[in-house]
C-alpha cells in the first residue's frame, strides 16, 4: 500500500476513540456500523490511485507495444499500405528529384502525420496512435476510425488492436453511404474517343459499381466512379492546355448515378460505350468502395498525358486488390486504351458489353437505306405528313418500317444538345405512332460491333528508315509518344483520325551530321466524311518545329498550322477532303521573323486490305516572306501485324529557289 494510504488509516485510528465517545448516545449498534462505512470508505480511496495509475500504464504500454509489433513487422513497407496512400518510390529519372516514397496525393489533408506524403512509416505510426486517441479528428471532422476504414481494417487483421469499435454503431455517415452504394461487381467503363471534345480524344475510363448479383437490376441505376481535373474557368485562359500538361488543375474522384455518365458520352457526346466486366471478389469491390470513401474529396494534381482518368482508376484497383501494381506499367504516358490492355494483360477482364451511342445507331440504320431510300428518310424528317403520301405509300411494305423508324432515330438524333422543341415531340409521336402499325421484325436492324481499341497497335511508336534527297541518302530515327496516325492501321480506330503527341524524327546525313527533322508536339486532324445526315467540318492543327527550306536554306522554325474544310466519302472504304490552311512561324531567314502563311490542302486516303494509302497536295503563300511552298506526296503504310507495318513514301518540294524530291522507306513498330 502507497505512504498516502497508511497516513490516511494511521488519522483513523488515532481518531476513532474521539469520535466513539461523541457518538456514544447513538448506541453500540449505530456505532459498530458507523466505524466500518468509514473504514471501507478509507480503504476505496486509497487504493484508488494505483489502480487508476495501473490502468493508464496498462493503455499505453499496449499503444507502445501494437507500434513496436508495427515496426518489426514492417507493415509501412507492405504493398497494401503503399498501396493504400497512394505511394511510389523514387526510381529513375525521379531520384534527381527527390529520393525514397512519395504520394501520388497532393492533399495535405489526408495525411495523418505532418510528413506522410513522403514517409508511409511516420503516416502508419500517426494512423495507429490515432486510432487509440477516442478524440482523433479527420480533416473533415468524422473520427478518424470512420474515415480511414481500409487502414483500420487492415491494421486490425495484422496487429489485432482490440480496439471496442463498430462501424455500424459508431459511423453513421458511413454506413448511410455504403448502403446506398450497395456494392456488388465492379466494371471498367470505356467511353470511346470523340474528335471534337479536346478532353475526349483519347478516349475515357472510369469504373461502375453495381448491386450484388442475385436480383434482377437496372444497370443505369448503378454507381459510377469518375476521376476528372476540377476546373474552374470563368473566363478566356489561354494557358488552358498548359496547365492540363503541367499539373495547374487540381483533380478529384467523383461517386455519381451512373445513368448522369451515360447520358454525358453517349447522348451527349454521342460516344461509344464498352463495359468491361472485373473479376473482382466480394471482399476486394468493398475494399476499393471504402478506400474511395477514405479518399473523399482530396486533391490530386492532374496531368493530361499521364496522371489522369485511367492512371487513378487503376490505383483504386491496386487498393482492392494488393500486389496488382497495375499503375507501375505507366511511366510517361497513360492514354485510356492501354489501361484496358493492362487490366486485360493482368487477367481481370472476363467479359464485355457494347452500349451503342445515338449516332452509332442513326448511322447503322442509314447505312441500312439504298441511296434513293436515303433521300426520302431525309424528307420524311423535313416533313412527317409525307408518310401519307403518295410515293411513301408506294414502297415495299418490307422497307417502309426500317425508313420510318430510321427517321425516328435520325430526329433522336438532331435534338442531341437541345432541349427539344415542340415540333420535335409532335413529330416523334407521329413516328411512334406509324411504326406502332408494323410488325416488330421489320422494324429494327442489327448493329454491328466495331473493333474493339484493345485490339489495334499499341500506342507507343518507334521507327527507322532511310531515304534519299536527290542522290543524297540519309537516315531516320522516330520516336512517337503516342497515339495514332492518318495511315496507322484503323483497326480499332476512328477512320479519318489522327492523334499524336511529341512525334520526334532525328535524321543522319553526311554532310550536316546528325540533328533533329522535326518535333511535332501535337498534331491533331479529323475528317469526319459528310453525307445527307452529318455535316460535321474536317480540320486539323499541328505545333511544335521542324526543318523548312527557306531562300536555299534549311532552317529550324517553330511553327503552329492547321485548316478547317470538308470530307466526302465515296465507297465507305475511301475519304477525299479539302481544307482552307493558314501557318504561323518564327524562321530567323525571314526579315520579319514572324512570318504568316495561306493556302490549302486537299488528298485522298484509301482503306485496303493491307494498308492505308494516301495522296495529299499542298500550296502554301508566306505572306510577308516572297515565298511559297509547293507540296505533293504519296504515301503507303503496309500492315506486316497488329504493331508493325513499313511505309513507303515519294515526296515533291517546290518553293521559290528550289525543287527535290525525298524518297524514303522504313519499318514501324508501336510498343
Amino acid at each position: 500500500m502507497l505512504p498516502l494510504g497508511n497516513f490516511f488509516i494511521n488519522r483513523l485510528i488515532c481518531k476513532l476513540p474521539v469520535w466513539a465517545g461523541q457518538l456514544r448516545f447513538l448506541g453500540s449498534s449505530m456505532q459498530y456500523l458507523f466505524r466500518w462505512q468509514i473504514f471501507f470508505f478509507v480503504i476505496f480511496v486509497s487504493l484508488s490511485y494505483p489502480l487508476s495509475a495501473k490502468t493508464i500504464q496498462s493503455s499505453q504500454n499496449s499503444i507502445d507495444s501494437v507500434l513496436q509489433m508495427a515496426k518489426d513487422k514492417k507493415l509501412s513497407e507492405r504493398p497494401e499500405w503503399l498501396a493504400m496512400g497512394h505511394y511510389r518510390f523514387a526510381n529513375f529519372p525521379l531520384q534527381a528529384l527527390f529520393s525514397g516514397y512519395e504520394s501520388y496525393i497532393d492533399d495535405p489533408e489526408f495525411f495523418l502525420a505532418v510528413d506522410g506524403k513522403k514517409d508511409p512509416q511516420a503516416e502508419l505510426m500517426a494512423t495507429l496512435q490515432s486510432f487509440y486517441n477516442p478524440d482523433a479528428k479527420a480533416s473533415d471532422g468524422q473520427p478518424v476510425l470512420c474515415r480511414y476504414q481500409v487502414r483500420y481494417q487492415w491494421l486490425n487483421k495484422q496487429l489485432d488492436l482490440n480496439l471496442a469499435f463498430s462501424p455500424e454503431e459508431d459511423c453513421e455517415l458511413f454506413v448511410k453511404w455504403f448502403n446506398a452504394i450497395n456494392p456488388g461487381q465492379v466494371r471498367l467503363i470505356f467511353p470511346s474517343s470523340y474528335m471534337n471534345s479536346s478532353s475526349s480524344m483519347f478516349g475515357h475510363t472510369l469504373l461502375r459499381i453495381d448491386p450484388p448479383p442475385g436480383k434482377e437490376r437496372v444497370d443505369l441505376i448503378s454507381y459510377a466512379v469518375n476521376f476528372g481535373a476540377i476546373l474552374q474557368v470563368t473566363k478566356f485562359d489561354p494557358f488552358y492546355a498548359y496547365r492540363g500538361l503541367a499539373g495547374g488543375y487540381p483533380g478529384q474522384f467523383a461517386v455519381m448515378p451512373y445513368h448522369k455518365k451515360v447520358k454525358e458520352y453517349s447522348k451527349i457526346e454521342n460516344r461509344d460505350i464498352w463495359e468491361y466486366d472485373l473479376n473482382l471478389s466480394k471482399d476486394e469491390v468493398n475494399k476499393m468502395v471504402l478506400h474511395l470513401w477514405e479518399i473523399g474529396d482530396s486533391n490530386f494534381d492532374y496531368y493530361f498525358i499521364d496522371e489522369n482518368c485511367s492512371f487513378r482508376l487503376l490505383s483504386l484497383l491496386d487498393v482492392a486488390r494488393p500486389g496488382l501494381n497495375s499503375v507501375q506499367e505507366f511511366t510517361v504516358a497513360t492514354i485510356p486504351i492501354d489501361t484496358v490492355r493492362v487490366l486485360k494483360d493482368k487477367g481481370l477482364i472476363e467479359g464485355f458489353k457494347f452500349r451503342p451511342s445515338k449516332a452509332t445507331i442513326m448511322q447503322s440504320y442509314i447505312a441500312a437505306l439504298a441511296k434513293d431510300e436515303q433521300n426520302i428518310v431525309k424528307d420524311l424528317v423535313e416533313q412527317p405528313e409525307l408518310l401519307d403520301g403518295e410515293l411513301f405509300q408506294s414502297l415495299p411494305e418490307n422497307r417502309k418500317p426500317l425508313m420510318v423508324n430510321t427517321a425516328f432515330q435520325y430526329l433522336r438524333y438532331t435534338q442531341t444538345k437541345k432541349e427539344r422543341s415542340d415540333k420535335a415531340a409532335r413529330d416523334s409521336l407521329i413516328f411512334l405512332s406509324a411504326l406502332n402499325k408494323f410488325p416488330d421484325e421489320n422494324k429494327l436492324i442489327t448493329i454491328e460491333e466495331p473493333a474493339r481499341a484493345e485490339n489495334g497497335h499499341k500506342v507507343n511508336l518507334a521507327s527507322i528508315s532511310s531515304g534519299y534527297i536527290g542522290d543524297d541518302s540519309f537516315a531516320d530515327f522516330q520516336y512517337r509518344l503516342v497515339y495514332h496516325d492518318l495511315l496507322d492501321s484503323d483497326y480499332g480506330f476512328l477512320r479519318g483520325t489522327e492523334i499524336t503527341f511529341a512525334d520526334t524524327t532525328f535524321r543522319w546525313h553526311k554532310e550536316e551530321g546528325l540533328e533533329v527533322e522535326k518535333f511535332d508536339l501535337i498534331s491533331i486532324a479529323a475528317f469526319t466524311p459528310r453525307t445527307n445526315f452529318i455535316s460535321l467540318p474536317s480540320w486539323s492543327i499541328r505545333t511544335g518545329a521542324e526543318q523548312v527550306n527557306a531562300w536555299g536554306e534549311e532552317h529550324l522554325v517553330a511553327f503552329v498550322d492547321g485548316g478547317r474544310g470538308v470530307s466526302y466519302s465515296m465507297s465507305g472504304n475511301d475519304i477525299s477532303y479539302a481544307l482552307l490552311l493558314g501557318r504561323f512561324e518564327y524562321n530567323p531567314v525571314y526579315n520579319s521573323n514572324f512570318a504568316p502563311g495561306m493556302g490549302f490542302e486537299v488528298g485522298q486516303l484509301w482503306y485496303l486490305p493491307w494498308g492505308v494509302l494516301q495522296l495529299d497536295a499542298s500550296a502554301l503563300e508566306m505572306l510577308n516572306a516572297d515565298d511559297y511552298r509547293l507540296n505533293l506526296s504519296l504515301e503507303h503504310n503496309i500492315v506486316t501485324s497488329t504493331n508493325s507495318a513499313v511505309r513507303l513514301g515519294v515526296e515533291r518540294f517546290i518553293n521559290r529557289d528550289q525543287h527535290y524530291t525525298v524518297s524514303e522507306i522504313g519499318f514501324r513498330y508501336h510498343f
